[in-house]
């Protein structure tokens, strides 16, 4: 069940959706639950549990922002200025995926660490890095939030 107390049955289908709804969702899931369920996990296996659906998940929700008709092309056609923006935030799409990716790794690798002395140092860099990758992700999520309401709200004029 999601944090709202539903499950995967009673949420909407992509096709359902609207696009702009779908994002909105999807930063609440990755952000709100994924990010305070890591940020709370202690155990490597936990943490790493956390993890391993991230890429796919955002890898979707990159694709609705970036795809054809997404909201990138959205927010460009009503403000062509924010072309640069919105380059440098697909960047940092590619830098969100390379960072989870490197943490999967590296939790893997600590698996076959012999010493518990070597773990634990191991362990305490993930920490940090997945500390670093949270407020990555975090301050991602609040740019696009920002061009999302300046665009649609401000510049549109929406009731929203």
């Amino acid at each position: 069940m999601g944090p709202e107390g539903r499950n995967s049955q009673d949420q909407p289908t992509d096709s359902d959706e609207p696009l702009l709804a779908r994002i909105e969702r999807a930063h609440r899931q990755i952000v709100n639950s994924v990010l305070t369920e890591l940020a709370a996990a202690q155990e490597p296996s936990r943490i790493r549990e956390l993890l391993d659906p991230l890429p796919e998940m955002l890898s979707k929700h990159f694709a609705d922002e970036e795809g054809p008709d997404g909201l990138y092309d959205g927010l460009r056609a009503i403000r062509p200025s924010l072309d640069s923006e919105l380059k440098s935030l697909r960047g940092e799409h590619r830098r969100v995926l390379e960072a989870v990716e490197a943490l999967r790794r590296q939790l893997r690798e600590l698996d076959q660490l012999e010493r518990a002395e070597d773990q634990e140092e191991r362990l305490g860099r993930i920490g940090g890095e997945l500390s670093a990758f949270m407020e990555l992700v975090r301050c991602h999520e609040r740019t696009e939030t920002r061009l999302v309401a300046d665009t649609y709200y401000l510049e549109e004029g929406g009731s929203g």
